[in-house]
């Protein structure tokens, strides 16, 4: 079995995290319409130093591309 290489969320995707949290979709219901697995969900909210109910798709992204400034691969 291969293993998948890791793709970054896209802004978009982050779009649809935070608008589907704000609507109370569970991390398997989000996981499964982006097409990735519930731990990505996981860590990507808890990564933005968030929870379900204070996570921003804005702030995220703008951590994320900081992140990639710096080097850092994941």
């Amino acid at each position: 079995m291969r293993i998948k290489s890791y793709k970054r969320l896209s802004a978009e995707e982050r779009e649809e995290i935070s608008r589907c949290l704000a609507n109370g979709e569970s991390f398997q219901d989000i996981a499964r319409l982006l097409g990735r697995a519930v731990s990505t969900i996981t860590w990507e909210v808890c990564s933005a130093g968030a929870n379900r109910w204070t996570y921003r798709a804005g702030s995220a992204q703008r951590q994320a591309e900081k992140s990639i400034k710096l080097g850092n691969t994941v």
